[in-house]
C-alpha cells in the first residue's frame, strides 16, 4: 500500500512540474556573423569607417598607409559593436514571443560547422499559438538582415529540456 502511495505523490509532483508546459514547445535559435560580409561592407554599415575611408582616399601615401592601419583596428571594434547590436535587437525580438528565454554558452566555430561567429545562443519557450508570428519574425529579420552579414538559424520544436526543474519533497 506505502509504494502505490509513493507512485502517487511521484505522479502528482509530475504532473504539477509539467502543467506549465502545456500548449508551449521550445526552440533554439543561434546568431551568427559572417565577419569577411561584414567587413566588406563596413563602410555602407558604419558611418565611421566610412569617413575613415574617405579620409585614406584623400590623403598622401604614407598617410594613407598609417590611416589604412588605424582602420584596420576601428574595424574589429566596429563588428564588435555590430554584434553587441544585434545580439540585443534579436534577444529583444524574440522575448517578446517567449514565456521565458535562457541564454546559452556560445559555441566556437570548431563545435558548430561554420566559419561564421556565432554571436547568440538562446532558447525561448514559444505558446504555441504564437509559434507563426515567431516563425514571421525570424523570416523577416533574415530577410532584412541577409546582406549585412547576420543570419538567425532556428531548430525546433524541442522537448522542454531547458524549462524544467523536478522539484524533489
Amino acid at each position: 500500500m506505502n509504494d502505490l502511495i509513493y507512485v502517487n505523490c511521484i505522479s502528482d509532483s509530475l504532473i504539477e512540474n509539467f502543467h506549465p508546459m502545456s500548449g508551449m514547445e521550445e526552440w533554439s535559435f543561434k546568431v551568427y556573423c559572417d565577419r569577411k560580409l561584414v567587413t566588406k561592407k563596413i563602410d555602407e554599415l558604419s558611418e565611421e569607417t566610412a569617413l575613415l575611408e574617405k579620409q585614406i582616399l584623400a590623403s598622401s601615401p604614407g598617410k594613407a598607409f598609417l590611416l589604412s592601419r588605424k582602420k584596420t583596428e576601428l574595424i574589429v571594434k566596429v563588428i564588435d559593436r555590430l554584434c553587441k547590436k544585434y545580439r540585443q535587437q534579436y534577444y529583444v525580438e524574440f522575448k517578446k514571443f517567449g514565456e521565458s528565454v535562457i541564454i546559452n554558452n556560445l559555441l566556437p566555430r570548431e563545435y558548430i560547422g561554420r566559419e561564421d561567429t556565432m554571436i547568440l545562443d538562446a532558447t525561448v519557450f514559444v505558446k504555441k499559438i504564437n509559434i507563426v508570428a515567431f516563425i514571421n519574425a525570424v523570416n523577416k529579420l533574415n530577410e532584412m538582415n541577409e546582406d549585412s552579414g547576420f543570419y538567425i538559424e532556428t531548430t525546433c520544436p524541442w522537448p522542454p529540456y531547458d524549462f524544467v526543474s523536478i522539484k524533489r519533497e
